[in-house]
Order: structure tokens, then sequence, then C-alpha cells
């Protein structure tokens, strides 16, 4: 007769070989994804120094003001990308531009520049400006 721990310790051990394996594939996709993201980084990189690219930025600028729309500097403008969903074809609404200052923000964050944020901004300014004129004629 099997003494009755030898099916538990036949399953333990089964499962332990399971996550091993398992956890072999999840370092292995990491490794993955992180080979995929650093690919991306480069051919991102490499496009933004592009011809194409400069001529997309001179096609969106003749469309649109060179002000950031965070803060309406018009020093130091880059074009930033909202996301890379059509990255080497984007539309418009798929570009903002923004001063170095608030583009490095941005990245610096880990955030993108989304519609909703876009319209808190415009908001933003437009109650600064009511401020400000309401605030012309005060002593």
């Amino acid at each position: 007769m099997e003494h009755p721990l030898i099916g538990v310790i036949v399953y333990f051990s089964m499962f332990a070989g399971f996550c091993f394996f398992i956890n072999h594939l999840d370092k292995e996709d990491k490794e993955k994804k992180r080979i995929h993201r650093q690919q991306m980084k480069d051919s991102h990189r490499d496009y933004l120094s592009s011809e194409k690219w400069r001529q997309r930025k001179v096609i969106y600028f003749n469309k649109f003001r060179r002000l950031c729309i965070v803060c309406n500097s018009s020093f130091d403008i880059d074009l930033h990308h909202k996301n890379y969903q059509r990255l080497y074809a984007e539309l418009d609404q798929d570009l903002v531009p923004l001063c170095r200052t608030h583009h490095d923000a941005f990245h610096r964050t880990g955030r993108r520049v989304k519609d909703t944020d876009i319209w808190i901004i415009e908001e933003q300014k437009n109650a600064m400006i009511k401020w400000k004129a309401q605030q012309v004629g005060k002593p």
C-alpha cells in the first residue's frame, strides 16, 4: 500500500515545477517586452531626428500656432506625441505643442497628454485671463 503523503508530495513537486516553468516564462516575457520597448525607443529616437519628422513639424506649425498649450510660451517649443498609435503617420490631433519645460515635466512624471488635460489647461488659462482682466481696473 502506498503512503498517503506520496500523492501530496508528487502533487507539490509537480506544482513547484509548474511554478518554476511559469516564472521562467514570465522572465522570458519580461525580457522580450524590455527588448521591444528598447527597440521602440531607438526607432522613435531615430524618427525624431529624421527629415520626415522635421517636415511633419513644419506642416503642423503652418496650421497651428507655435505656442505651449500650458503656458502660452513661444520659446523652445516641442511637438509632443499624445500617443504613439500612429507613430510615423501622426494626425494633427495626435500632437500637441509644449515648451521644453512642460514637455520635460510630462515625460518626467511619465504622463501622457490627454484631451482632458488640454481641456483643463484651456479652462485654467481662460480663468486666468478673466481674473487678470478684472484686476486691471482695480487699484
